[in-house]
């Protein structure tokens, strides 16, 4: 074998190993994002849950602040009690017109 053939068969396996390796590379990208895409559909179900919790919370905490402007004693301890562990409770915003 010459000297240029050695030559050749190294610069082959040379490209060779490299476009195995962006193969390789491109298979684990698309697999991940796989993955990535499955965690993110796993989280959607809490993320509409918490987001539901939020807005019955808010009316909830709405309701109770009305009550307790309006001068119910049960009400205003609540809001009191909520204070003191750091919770603020505001009453309802209005609602953005659309």
């Amino acid at each position: 074998m010459t000297t240029r053939q050695a030559g050749g068969i190294a610069l082959v396996l040379l490209v060779l190993s490299t476009f195995l390796s962006v193969v390789l590379r491109g298979v684990e990208l698309v697999e991940e994002r796989h993955s990535l895409a499955e965690l993110r559909d796993l989280q959607d179900k809490p993320l509409r849950e918490t987001a539901n919790v939020r807005r019955q919370f808010g009316a909830l905490a709405a309701g109770v602040v009305s009550l307790a402007a309006a001068g119910d004693g049960d009400a205003k301890a609540i809001v009191e009690e909520m204070r003191g562990h750091g919770v603020t409770l505001s009453a309802a915003k209005p609602a953005a017109s659309q």
